[in-house]
């Protein structure tokens, strides 16, 4: 038990001394049960691929105000099609989830328009059926602005 506090107080350490070299890279601690991991390492300036892990400000909307930081997928790219159909997302044909008419809180949630992704915008997604992300208005595509950088999972 205390060679596990000593280790996990070394690590907070160590990250909180690493975050001083910021603008070159961020850490990112995942609150959320969407996506797996804890600790994000957060390189800034790359341009995501497909099946990237991005970090990013998601608009302000009625579930999340201020600067706040999501993590998700990059799962659609410029020129890739975006339906809803019965309650489901299909990217370029393929139903890749569902879209919730109700946050677990109790608020009306929207869905995406249909749509072809324009230029700088990116469809993010993670595989979690209440996953909070671009399948709802609230989030929508997020733009090249938005982005914080791309993301890759150390804890």
């Amino acid at each position: 038990m205390v060679q596990t506090l000593v280790t996990a107080g070394f690590v907070l350490s160590v990250l909180g001394i690493l975050s001083l070299c910021k603008p070159w890279f961020y850490f990112v601690f995942n609150a959320s049960n969407s996506m797996s991991g804890l600790v994000y390492l957060v390189l800034p300036g790359r341009t995501p691929a497909l099946g990237d892990v991005v970090a990013f400000y998601p608009p302000e909307n009625s579930l999340y105000h201020g600067k706040r930081r999501f993590l998700k997928i990059v799962k659609g790219i410029e020129g890739d099609r975006i339906d809803i159909k019965d309650h489901h997302v299909f990217l370029n044909g393929i139903k890749i989830g569902w879209v919730h008419e109700q946050a677990n809180n109790g608020l009306l949630l929207r869905p995406i328009e249909s749509t072809v992704i324009p230029e700088g915008r990116y469809f993010v997604w993670t595989p979690h059926d209440f996953s909070y992300d671009s399948r709802y208005r609230e989030i929508g595509l997020i733009s090249d602005d938005a982005l914080i950088g791309t993301a890759h999972r150390i804890l």
